[in-house]
This record gives structure tokens, C-alpha cells and sequence, in this order.
């Protein structure tokens, strides 16, 4: 199931003209082997300004391709 959920980041390093918004989807369990596995497929956005949950979901609606890769030639 593909849904977003969004969570307040725990600690704020604060940098004044970057912000830093992380799309995660954990790694896929296929064997016993996987399962102390904690890898994730990441994607980033950076905004000059506060990211807002409706920036968040527009980043999360984009296209995601294999291995949930969301970096491609459809991006605005």
C-alpha cells in the first residue's frame, strides 16, 4: 500500500536558506536473511523554504519507478 505519512523531524539542524524533506520506503523482506536488514530506498526534496505536508504529498504523488525511484526525466 502506498501511503504518506508525514512525521515533524526529531532534531533541526538549523540552516537558514535549506530545507530537506526525506520520501522513505523500507526495503523489501524476500528471505529470514532480510529480516535484521534495515535498508531503505530514500528520495530527498530541498526547498528555500519550510516544507509543508501538501509539499511533501505533491513530491510523493510524482512517479515512482523500480527500487521506488522517484529521480527521473518526468520531474517538474
Amino acid at each position: 500500500m502506498n501511503r504518506l505519512k508525514c512525521f515533524p523531524p526529531q532534531s533541526v539542524n538549523s540552516c537558514s536558506d535549506i530545507h530537506v524533506g526525506e520520501i522513505y520506503k523500507d526495503y523489501p523482506i524476500f528471505d529470514s536473511y532480510d529480516l535484521s536488514d534495515d535498508r531503505k530506498y530514500q528520495n530527498y526534496i530541498f526547498r528555500k523554504g519550510e516544507i509543508t505536508p501538501q509539499d511533501m504529498e505533491a513530491a510523493f504523488a510524482l512517479c515512482h519507478q523500480g527500487n521506488f525511484c522517484m529521480v527521473h526525466e518526468q520531474n517538474p
